[in-house]
């Protein structure tokens, strides 16, 4: 009878005959395993071409057999939006490809489709099983094409595998907060704590006083990240206690130095001076990104509102890879209600206005905390910067930009900017290629304007003499050529 360790020793033998072949044999009889049926009387040129023969057939045994029942596989379920038009899919595709590396304008060309109520055509399109940013609308394609056609319970958890759970999980956290806290609370424990952590990272999705209890338990997590993250969450809601002095807290007191600057208005400035002693700067960084922002503020007589007030954005930018400013605003995204997350950001913009700095990767920071309302009213201080491209307002939206009127945009000093950088384009002609910053610029501002604002710099743009073929238009032009849901001109 032929058992798994008979069947090893002969793909053993049988690789070490091909070996021989390709290497010579020198005419030596290939050497067979006993248990190989021979005819009687067979010589060594018999004994070769039986070898040959075994060779060639014992690689069908390591092949998976085929199971004797198929589980078929349902049909592709039909989305709620739909398709995309046949004449806009070409472009959709040529898109789609450009952006396939570009994670962060991928995302956004999915929200503009849902935005206007159609969704790709799957021969053009399907998800894969991570892409766990898409939009709510694309929920059905993502379980199917994870395999996963029943509902996370107590009972399927199994059956799922950790990106399909999690991607099951974030959808049940979006549309009922409460069952998706129970299933965490239920079964998260016995996840080991990597996987722990990230189910646990869900609940930052519509965090709100009804998960305190779940919170609590966690400071009891034998996992000192998921004890940090409990701490945390419970900051972001204003229940956790300021902690007592510690020797953190003690030392960046002691870095943190208080100035008062200016004439005729006069304002105490919160400096994070650079050290000579490189090690110790990094460590007062990472300290700052994770140190109790109430309780540092407490120990130098300040409140929150005040430390956050007094903080210069301009003169705490830090030197090489270490930055005060970036390790404070990681520490306020992580841990402190919206307000405060809010006071930041307006500090964070006034001080770049001022220096005449372009605020996009400290704010990039800061805006997944912050509401659409709160986000609309920063965009305004964009807008008015007349320094700045008008793409600077994506990285406070993930969606189009529906909340911007004609109005504030045609008269935007950020717009007239991005204008006047095209009309020397058009007027430079094909001598000369547009630089990246317009490129990007104009990519994004594609994805995102609403279909209005789309159509107003279409039209402003191809007045002015630019090609309406020139790559720079093709995403602004996909925009225009995605009809509104509803239209009234339709």
């Amino acid at each position: 009878m032929l058992t798994l360790e008979t069947l090893t020793q002969d793909l053993a033998q049988v690789d070490a005959l091909k070996q021989s072949w390709l290497m010579g044999d020198g005419g030596t009889a290939a050497a067979l395993p006993p248990h190989w049926p021979q005819p009687d009387g067979a010589n060594d040129d018999d004994r070769a071409l039986l070898a040959l023969a075994y060779c060639s057939q014992y690689p069908l045994l390591e092949q998976i057999a085929v199971p004797e029942q198929l589980k078929p596989l349902s049909a592709l379920p039909v989305l709620c939006l739909p398709t995309l038009a046949t004449e806009c899919r070409p472009a959709f595709r040529q898109i789609l490809a450009a952006l396939s590396k570009h994670d962060g304008l991928y995302w956004r060309l999915f929200n503009l489709l849902v935005s206007r109520g159609v969704a790709p055509h799957p021969l053009d399109w399907l998800p894969t099983a991570n892409e766990n940013r898409l939009p709510a609308a694309f929920a059905p394609w993502l379980r199917w094409v994870g395999s996963a056609d029943i509902a996370l319970t107590e009972a399927s958890w199994g059956d799922f595998s950790p990106a399909a759970r999690l991607n099951a999980l974030r959808e049940l956290r979006r549309d009922a907060p409460h069952d998706a806290r129970s299933l965490l609370a239920l079964m998260a424990p016995s996840e080991p704590a990597d996987k722990r952590f990230d189910l646990y990272e869900l609940l930052s999705l519509g965090l709100s006083h009804a998960d305190l209890p779940l919170l609590e338990t966690l400071e009891q997590d034998r996992s000192q990240k998921i004890k940090e993250l409990a701490v945390r969450f419970k900051m972001r809601l204003g229940e956790h206690e300021p902690q007592v002095q510690d020797e953190t807290i003690t030392e960046l007191q002691g870095w943190l130095t208080s100035k008062t600057r200016g004439l005729l208005r006069r304002e105490t400035l919160l400096l994070a001076p650079e050290l000579k002693n490189s090690v110790q700067y990094r460590e007062r960084c990472q300290a700052l990104a994770s140190v109790p922002l109430p309780a540092l503020a407490a120990s130098m007589g300040l409140t929150l509102n005040a430390l956050l007030e007094q903080w210069s954005f301009s003169d705490n930018r830090g030197k090489g890879n270490y930055s005060p400013n970036e390790s404070l605003l990681h520490n306020i995204a992580d841990s402190l209600p919206e307000a405060q997350v809010m006071l930041a950001a307006e500090r964070l913009l006034q001080a770049a206005a001022d220096d005449g700095t372009d605020p996009s990767l400290s704010l990039r920071i800061l805006a997944p905390r912050l509401s659409e309302e709160a986000c609309v009213g920063l965009a305004a201080h964009l807008l008015a910067r007349a320094d700045l491209l008008p793409n600077t307002l994506g990285v406070l939206f993930a969606e189009e930009w529906r909340w911007l009127s004609l109005e504030a945009f045609s008269q935007s000093p950020s717009v007239a900017l991005l204008i006047q950088r095209l009309k020397a384009l058009a007027s430079a002609g094909e001598s000369q290629d547009s630089d990246y910053s317009l490129t990007l610029a104009m990519q994004q501002i594609g994805l995102c304007l609403n279909y209005d604002c789309a159509q107003w710099l279409l039209a402003q743009i191809t007045n002015m003499g630019l090609s309406p073929l020139h790559p720079l238009l093709e995403h602004l032009k996909f925009n225009v050529s995605l009809k509104q849901e509803g239209r009234k001109d339709e």
